[in-house]
């Protein structure tokens, strides 16, 4: 049991500083209005009759791929940094969000 906790703060950690590492990356502001009008097509995509259901669905897609052992891990990374980096594109166009 102590060893599944330590894994899940080791794991937190992880994903902590991957999300950090995306946040922090600088995005042209280019770049950063092209990623933010793809988002934009996703989230119009998404709105349907049920707004939240259609999050709930799109983002449980993404997390089935952690349970895949070993790959699982790879992808919890990469989403992070995903994550971190829209953040990071959300503040180069918009950087009264940096308050």
């Amino acid at each position: 049991m102590k060893k599944r906790i330590l894994l899940f703060f080791v794991f937190l950690g992880a994903f902590t500083a991957a999300f950090s590492i995306g946040a922090q990356m600088q995005v042209p502001e280019e770049e950063a209005k092209m990623f933010l009008d793809e988002f934009n097509k996703l989230l119009d995509s998404l709105k349907g009759e049920n707004f939240g259901l259609e999050i709930f669905i799109h983002n449980t897609e993404i997390a089935l791929a952690m349970f895949i052992p070993g790959f699982g891990i790879v992808w919890g990374l990469f989403s992070a940094i995903s994550t971190g980096y829209a953040f990071a594109a959300l503040n180069t166009t918009k950087p009264i969000l940096m308050n």
